[in-house]
């Protein structure tokens, strides 16, 4: 008996997306663009840019649209990096929204990636999360009461965090 799947345009195109910037951060190349400043409405942080986006798209768009400004969705290195981000978040929308950052199982559903290629050392999920079961499911931040990590499905439409390299080491 045959299958057909049906994949659309853009599942492909971040899927290559991804696994080009993993393969290219794999081999020592860099994937961002090098500045020694912050573009103009960008916030420094670190060795990084930080942009918050306040129009909701769903975890896809969202990468692809801080693609289109030189970045990716935000990758989280440490607990003073995840505060930094949501201060940026609140002193932009005082309601403290959630949104999505760069972790995804986009490609297998136990296998967390950030879309930027760097490796995954820290982790804030809500108690009990991650929860879904299957793949394709983002990182949405500031979630809840305890303003942690929360697995959503990638067609919920939120507002989200783009980063991009200032310099490189």
């Amino acid at each position: 008996m045959k299958r057909s799947i049906m994949v659309s345009a853009k599942s492909v195109l971040l899927c290559t997306t991804i696994l080009s910037g993993i393969a290219l951060v794999s081999h020592g190349y860099p994937v961002e663009s090098y500045m020694d400043y912050c573009p103009a409405g960008w916030t420094e942080y670190n060795d990084r840019c930080f942009k918050y986006i306040s129009g909701a798209t769903d975890w896809a768009d969202a990468e692809i649209n801080c693609e289109n400004i030189g970045g990716n969705l935000a990758s989280v290195h440490s607990e003073e990096e995840y505060a930094f981000i949501r201060q940026l978040v609140k002193q932009a929308d005082s309601s403290e929204p959630t949104f999505w950052m760069g972790l995804s199982n986009h490609y297998k559903a136990d296998t967390w990636l950030w879309s930027d290629g760097t490796r995954v050392d820290f982790t804030l999920w809500n108690p009990g999360e991650p929860n879904k079961g299957g793949p394709s499911f983002g990182l949405l931040g500031n979630y809840k009461k305890t303003k942690g990590w929360n697995d959503l499905g990638h067609q919920w439409k939120e507002p989200s965090v783009c980063a991009l390299r200032t310099c490189c080491v």
